[in-house]
């Protein structure tokens, strides 16, 4: 069994593009930390953004202990480490933030961000990468043009 923590950004993305089922058909449940579902409830969040956060998916699992993201990365690691080394891997953390992603790989989590969550869901045949980021770089997503330069020769390899 694996845990699939989310932070705050590729939900709001994948909420702004209409594409948060995404989670529970490559994840199954993601825990959603309070402080997440805080970010996502502000009133400074997109309206699509809040009015979802404000309902509670079959698929979120929550947990009442109010920890940051960062806290979220320790409790997961000494989750990871009670484990036996055979499913020591199984963490997986959603996180767009390149220092939290290094800070979660340094202690042994996986990470996986929203371009991630799209290439997997592309690979799986549930929608094409390159409109679907289209649509995203017309939000206030940020990413380096070479890396997703890199993921679109990914794209269109497999297509070919």
């Amino acid at each position: 069994m694996s845990a699939v923590v989310s932070d705050t950004s590729p939900i709001n993305y994948l909420i702004r593009l209409g594409e948060i089922e995404l989670l529970p058909l490559l994840f199954g449940e993601v825990l959603i930390p309070p402080a997440v579902l805080q970010e996502l409830q502000d009133a400074g969040a997109p309206d699509v953004v809040r009015e979802w956060a404000f309902q509670i998916p079959p698929w979120r699992v929550s947990s009442r202990r109010r920890l940051s993201i960062g806290r979220w990365i320790w409790v997961l690691v000494k989750w990871r480490l009670s484990r036996s080394r055979k499913n020591s891997g199984d963490t997986l953390l959603l996180m767009d933030e390149r220092k939290g992603r290094k800070a979660a790989w340094e202690n042994g989590v996986r990470t996986a961000g929203t371009l991630n969550i799209l290439e997997e869901a592309a690979v799986r045949g549930l929608l094409d990468f390159e409109q679907t980021v289209a649509r995203l770089r017309a939000t206030n997503f940020r990413i380096k043009n070479s890396v997703l330069a890199e993921f679109v020769a990914r794209a269109r390899a497999r297509r070919e």
